[in-house]
Protein backbone atom coordinates (compact mmCIF):
# COMPACT_ATOMS: atom_id res chain seq x y z
CA UNK A 1 0.00 0.00 0.00
CA UNK A 2 1.50 3.49 -1.03
CA UNK A 3 2.45 6.06 1.53
CA UNK A 4 0.06 8.62 0.11
CA UNK A 5 -2.76 5.77 0.13
CA UNK A 6 -2.53 5.36 4.32
CA UNK A 7 -2.44 9.58 4.58
CA UNK A 8 -5.29 10.27 2.99
CA UNK A 9 -7.05 7.16 4.61
CA UNK A 10 -5.87 8.75 7.75
CA UNK A 11 -7.25 12.10 6.84
CA UNK A 12 -10.77 11.13 5.99
CA UNK A 13 -10.28 9.47 9.06
CA UNK A 14 -9.95 12.43 10.86
CA UNK A 15 -13.14 13.79 9.97
CA UNK A 16 -15.23 10.38 11.58
CA UNK A 17 -13.49 10.56 14.42
CA UNK A 18 -15.83 10.10 17.09
CA UNK A 19 -16.59 12.23 20.26
CA UNK A 20 -14.92 10.74 23.34
CA UNK A 21 -17.13 10.66 26.13
CA UNK A 22 -16.41 9.65 29.71
CA UNK A 23 -19.03 11.23 31.74
CA UNK A 24 -21.19 12.16 28.96
CA UNK A 25 -23.68 10.43 26.60
CA UNK A 26 -26.03 11.18 23.60
CA UNK A 27 -23.49 13.76 22.19
CA UNK A 28 -23.84 15.51 19.00
CA UNK A 29 -21.31 17.57 17.65
CA UNK A 30 -21.67 20.12 14.95
CA UNK A 31 -19.28 22.90 13.33
CA UNK A 32 -20.95 25.17 11.58
CA UNK A 33 -20.07 24.96 7.75
CA UNK A 34 -18.76 22.13 7.90
CA UNK A 35 -20.50 19.14 7.16
CA UNK A 36 -19.67 15.71 8.29
CA UNK A 37 -18.88 14.02 4.99
CA UNK A 38 -16.23 17.11 4.53
CA UNK A 39 -12.68 15.27 4.48
CA UNK A 40 -11.45 18.44 6.82
CA UNK A 41 -13.09 21.71 8.36
CA UNK A 42 -12.13 24.95 6.48
CA UNK A 43 -11.40 27.68 8.96
CA UNK A 44 -11.06 31.08 7.19
CA UNK A 45 -8.49 34.22 8.45
CA UNK A 46 -10.97 37.05 10.17
CA UNK A 47 -13.50 34.96 11.01
CA UNK A 48 -14.76 32.93 14.02
CA UNK A 49 -14.95 29.12 14.07
CA UNK A 50 -18.69 28.34 15.46
CA UNK A 51 -18.85 24.89 17.54
CA UNK A 52 -22.08 23.21 19.10
CA UNK A 53 -22.03 20.32 21.29
CA UNK A 54 -25.15 18.78 22.77
CA UNK A 55 -25.00 16.00 25.28
CA UNK A 56 -26.87 14.28 28.51
CA UNK A 57 -24.72 14.63 31.60
CA UNK A 58 -24.63 11.52 33.10
CA UNK A 59 -22.94 12.74 36.19
CA UNK A 60 -23.42 16.34 38.16
CA UNK A 61 -21.36 19.09 37.89
CA UNK A 62 -20.94 22.65 39.28
CA UNK A 63 -18.63 24.37 37.38
CA UNK A 64 -16.39 23.26 33.99
CA UNK A 65 -13.32 23.51 32.29
CA UNK A 66 -12.86 23.92 28.48
CA UNK A 67 -9.91 23.70 26.55
CA UNK A 68 -9.11 24.07 22.63
CA UNK A 69 -5.63 23.23 21.27
CA UNK A 70 -4.13 22.59 17.94
CA UNK A 71 -1.52 20.16 16.70
CA UNK A 72 0.57 21.25 13.68
CA UNK A 73 3.24 18.38 13.32
CA UNK A 74 4.76 17.18 16.59
CA UNK A 75 3.40 20.39 18.62
CA UNK A 76 0.19 21.07 20.43
CA UNK A 77 -0.92 24.30 20.77
CA UNK A 78 -2.92 26.09 23.26
CA UNK A 79 -5.63 27.74 21.73
CA UNK A 80 -7.07 31.08 24.13
CA UNK A 81 -10.65 30.39 24.85
CA UNK A 82 -11.75 33.43 27.27
CA UNK A 83 -13.15 32.16 29.82
CA UNK A 84 -12.78 29.05 29.60
CA UNK A 85 -15.22 28.26 31.90
CA UNK A 86 -18.07 27.24 30.29
CA UNK A 87 -20.74 27.46 32.48
CA UNK A 88 -23.34 30.52 31.02
CA UNK A 89 -20.38 31.81 28.90
CA UNK A 90 -20.55 29.02 26.43
CA UNK A 91 -24.09 27.66 27.45
CA UNK A 92 -23.67 25.14 30.31
CA UNK A 93 -26.45 25.62 33.08
CA UNK A 94 -24.71 25.16 36.11
CA UNK A 95 -24.78 23.27 38.49
CA UNK A 96 -25.78 20.37 36.34
CA UNK A 97 -27.93 17.36 37.61
CA UNK A 98 -27.36 13.87 36.47
CA UNK A 99 -29.02 13.45 33.15
CA UNK A 100 -29.34 16.89 32.05
CA UNK A 101 -29.70 18.03 28.45
CA UNK A 102 -26.62 20.52 27.81
CA UNK A 103 -25.56 22.30 24.90
CA UNK A 104 -21.97 24.08 24.48
CA UNK A 105 -22.05 26.45 21.94
CA UNK A 106 -18.26 27.81 21.36
CA UNK A 107 -17.06 30.76 18.70
CA UNK A 108 -13.12 30.37 18.87
CA UNK A 109 -12.09 33.64 16.81
CA UNK A 110 -9.37 32.76 13.56
CA UNK A 111 -7.26 36.21 13.72
CA UNK A 112 -5.47 37.31 10.46
CA UNK A 113 -2.26 37.68 12.31
CA UNK A 114 -0.68 35.30 14.50
CA UNK A 115 -1.84 31.91 12.86
CA UNK A 116 -0.56 29.43 10.52
CA UNK A 117 -1.37 28.57 7.40
CA UNK A 118 -2.28 24.86 6.63
CA UNK A 119 -3.77 21.45 8.15
CA UNK A 120 -3.73 21.25 11.84
CA UNK A 121 -5.94 18.97 14.25
CA UNK A 122 -7.79 20.63 16.25
CA UNK A 123 -8.71 18.86 19.96
CA UNK A 124 -11.67 20.76 22.19
CA UNK A 125 -12.13 18.94 26.03
CA UNK A 126 -14.92 19.60 28.37
CA UNK A 127 -13.68 19.03 31.87
CA UNK A 128 -16.06 19.19 35.30
CA UNK A 129 -14.79 21.71 38.28
CA UNK A 130 -13.04 18.08 39.58
CA UNK A 131 -10.91 17.82 36.25
CA UNK A 132 -12.85 14.56 35.53
CA UNK A 133 -13.37 14.82 31.00
CA UNK A 134 -17.17 15.04 30.52
CA UNK A 135 -15.82 14.86 26.54
CA UNK A 136 -13.11 15.25 24.38
CA UNK A 137 -13.66 15.71 20.29
CA UNK A 138 -10.58 15.57 17.77
CA UNK A 139 -11.33 16.71 14.50
CA UNK A 140 -9.16 17.94 11.05
CA UNK A 141 -8.96 21.85 10.37
CA UNK A 142 -7.77 23.65 7.33
CA UNK A 143 -6.74 27.69 7.90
Amino acid sequence: MKISTILSALTVLGTVNPVRAVNAKNIVFNIEGCPDSAPVCIFQLGQKASLEVSFKTISTFNSTHLTMSGRYGPSRVPIPLIPTEACDTWGLQCPSEAGAQQTLKIEVPIPRKGWLRGRFEFQMKLYDGKQHLLLCKTFPVEI
